[in-house]
C-alpha cells in the first residue's frame, strides 16, 4: 500500500494517478495473488483481493480523490464513463486466472500438467483449471476451442467479454444507487472532456463527481435535512439547483466563457487579423467585427439583430455573415444540467427557428406554436440561407453527441474548422465549464 498512497498523494491529476495505479501496482498485485498463495481457497483469495480494493478506496477517500459517500461503483467505472478509471484487483485477479487455465489447456508443452490439475479437479482440489471454469461461469463466458494458435485471441476475447460484463455491472449499480448515474449510463455517446484535462485538479474533480451525485454535505444530501436556497430562491438547495437552477450572475460568466472560446475558434479558422483575436480578451462573448480572411465575413456576437418585424428572441449568442457563397450561421450555446440537455436544445431551437415572437422557456417550450421566428426572417431580409446551430454543454462537463450537437459541428467544419479545432474547442469549453461550476459551488457554501 504504500506505493499506492504515494502515487495518489502526488501532484499528478487525477486521471494521471489512475494510470500509474493501473500500469503499476495492480500487475504486481495480480502476480502475488496468483502465485504466492496456491494452497488457500479460491474464495480466500478473492476477499483478499476485495479488501485491497477497499484499502484503496480508503487512500482515495483520505487524499480527497473520492468522498465517503459518493459511489464505489464509479471509482472502477472508465473515466469517458464518468468514473475514475482505477482498475479493480478482484477483476484482474480472475481474468489473470482464465489466462493461465487458457495456457494450460493450450499449450502442447502442458499437456502432463493438465492431466494432473484434471485429477486435482476431480478429487475437487484447488488449482488453476477449476479457478477458470469458476470464473468463466461466473461471468458466463463464451465456449472457446483450445490450441496454441489461438491462446493471444482466446485470451483476448474472453478478458473483453469479462471487463464488459463488469462495466455492466457496475453502470447497473450506479444507476441504481444515483440519479445521476441512471441519467448518465442511459446516453450511449457521452463524454467528459474536462476529466482528461492535465489542468484539473483533483479536489475539483472529486467536488464535481460528489455534486453529480448529490453528496456535498450542506446542499441537502441528508434526507430530512433539506432547506430552502440561501439565496432567497425558495427551491430546495441541492446541488443540482445550485449549479444550474439557482439566481445566480455566474452562470452567465460562465456561458460567455464557452461564447469566447468558439469566437476565437471562429476568428482563427476564417483567417481573420491577429489584431482581432488578440483584442478579444478571455471570458469576453461580446463582438462586432468585420473582415476580409478566406471569405469576406461579418460577426456580430451578444448584440440584438434588427428585423422587420419586432421580434422577442433576437438576440443569438453569435451570428456570422459570409459571402461567396453568401449564407448566415447563427449560434446559440447553453450550458445545462444533464438531465435537461436534450431540454435545452429544444428550447434554443423554438425560440430561434419556430417561434421568436413569444417568450419560450421550460414551463412552455411543449406548447409552443409556429410563428414569425429569427431564422425566417433573416433568410426574408438577405435572401440567401440561413442555418441554426446549437452547442449545449453540461453543467459538469459533460458533452452528449446529439443530433443537435452532430449539426453543430457540422457547420463549424463547412466554415474552415478542422477537427483538430473542433476537439481543442470542446476540451476548452468543458474544463472552463466544469471549473466554473465548482467554483460557483464553492462561493455558494461559503455565502
Amino acid at each position: 500500500m504504500q506505493t499506492t498512497k504515494q502515487i495518489f498523494e502526488s501532484v499528478l491529476t487525477t486521471p494521471q494517478k489512475a494510470q500509474l495505479y493501473n500500469s503499476t501496482v495492480v500487475p504486481s498485485v495480480i502476480y502475488i495473488m496468483g502465485n504466492l498463495y496456491p494452497d488457500e481457497k479460491r474464495a480466500s483469495t478473492l476477499k483478499k483481493c476485495r479488501d485491497i480494493d477497499k484499502e484503496v478506496r480508503k487512500v482515495l477517500v483520505k487524499n480527497n480523490i473520492k468522498w465517503k459517500t459518493t459511489s464505489n461503483d464509479h471509482v472502477y467505472l472508465p473515466i469517458s464513463k464518468g468514473g475514475i478509471g482505477l482498475k479493480s484487483i478482484e477483476v484482474e485477479t480472475e481474468i489473470q486466472m482464465v489466462r493461465k487455465g487458457i495456457y494450460i489447456r493450450s499449450h502442447t508443452e502442458m499437456k502432463e500438467a493438465e492431466e494432473k490439475y484434471l485429477a486435482l479437479q476431480r478429487g475437487e482440489w484447488r488449482n488453476p483449471l477449476s479457478d477458470q471454469e469458476f470464473v468463466m461461469d461466473k461471468y458466463e463466458c463464451p465456449e472457446i476451442r483450445y490450441d496454441t494458435q489461438n491462446i493471444r485471441k482466446n485470451c483476448s476475447l474472453l478478458k473483453k467479454h469479462i471487463e464488459t460484463t463488469f462495466l455492466g455491472q457496475l453502470q447497473e449499480g450506479w444507476a441504481r444507487n444515483m440519479n445521476y448515474g441512471r441519467i448518465f449510463t442511459k446516453e450511449e455517446d457521452i463524454e467528459i472532456p474536462a476529466s482528461l484535462s492535465p489542468l484539473m485538479d483533483g479536489w475539483r474533480f472529486s467536488l464535481l463527481h460528489s455534486a453529480a451525485e448529490e453528496q456535498i454535505h450542506g446542499l441537502g444530501c441528508i434526507p430530512g435535512r433539506q432547506k430552502n436556497c440561501r439565496k432567497g430562491c425558495n427551491k430546495t438547495e441541492t446541488a443540482y439547483h445550485v449549479s444550474s437552477a439557482c439566481i445566480t450572475r455566474a452562470y452567465t460568466t460562465r456561458h460567455d466563457y464557452a461564447v469566447h472560446w468558439i469566437l476565437k475558434t471562429l476568428l482563427k479558422s476564417l483567417g481573420a487579423p491577429e489584431a482581432i483575436g488578440t483584442n478579444l480578451q478571455f471570458g469576453k462573448a461580446t463582438l462586432n467585427v468585420d473582415f476580409e480572411g478566406k471569405r469576406k465575413v461579418e460577426i456580430r456576437a451578444g448584440m440584438k439583430l434588427l428585423t422587420e418585424k419586432r421580434l422577442h428572441h433576437n438576440k443569438p449568442d453569435i451570428f456570422i455573415h459570409l459571402w461567396n457563397p453568401e449564407e448566415i450561421l447563427i449560434l446559440e450555446v447553453s450550458v445545462a444540467h444533464l438531465q435537461n440537455y436534450r431540454l435545452q436544445e429544444k428550447i434554443k431551437k423554438s425560440r430561434y427557428a419556430i417561434n421568436s415572437c413569444s417568450h419560450v422557456d421550460h414551463q412552455n417550450v411543449g406548447e409552443i406554436s409556429r410563428d414569425l421566428n429569427l431564422v425566417g426572417e433573416l433568410q426574408s431580409l438577405y435572401n440567401c440561407p440561413v442555418h441554426l446551430g446549437i452547442f449545449v454543454i453540461g453543467c459538469f462537463g459533460e458533452i452528449v453527441a446529439t443530433d443537435e450537437h452532430k449539426h453543430f459541428k457540422k457547420l463549424l467544419s463547412r466554415i474552415g474548422v478542422t477537427n483538430l479545432d473542433m476537439k481543442i474547442l470542446i476540451n476548452k469549453c468543458s474544463y472552463s465549464v466544469a471549473v466554473s461550476t465548482s467554483n460557483i459551488i464553492l462561493k455558494h457554501l461559503g455565502s
